[in-house]
């Protein structure tokens, strides 16, 4: 702890190697930002957490299959309810002027 205008710094690094004993560690420091919190008075601002880069690397491919799910239906939909030209017809002049690359099909998918 350094002491320093009242408040109260903490330099922590806590390494769990085993990835089945991620809950119990996840846990762990759970407890120890409870603590940190009783001793400094407010809850501790926490620079880094590998556990929270884990677990998002780990939901990433989920999240990217559900867009791309999510993209084919509305572009079915769009299809179906609107026609094929749904693009160019539904497209502010905006967006349209603001593509760069005119050398593009005259269909292009937005949602992608």
């Amino acid at each position: 702890m350094i002491p320093k205008d009242n408040h109260s710094f903490f330099h922590l690094k806590f390494i769990c190697n085993k990835e089945n004993q991620l809950n119990e560690f996840n846990k762990f420091l759970r407890q120890v930002r409870e603590i940190l919190s009783k001793i400094a008075g407010v809850a501790p601002q926490v620079l880094w957490d590998d556990i929270g880069f884990y677990y998002a690397r780990q939901a990433y491919p989920l999240i990217y299959e559900i867009e791309n799910i999510m993209r084919k239906l509305i572009t079915k939909f769009l299809f179906i309810n609107v026609g094929l030209a749904w693009a160019n017809e539904n497209t502010p002049q905006e967006v349209n002027n603001s593509i760069r690359n005119k050398s593009q099909s005259s269909f292009q998918n937005y949602l992608f």
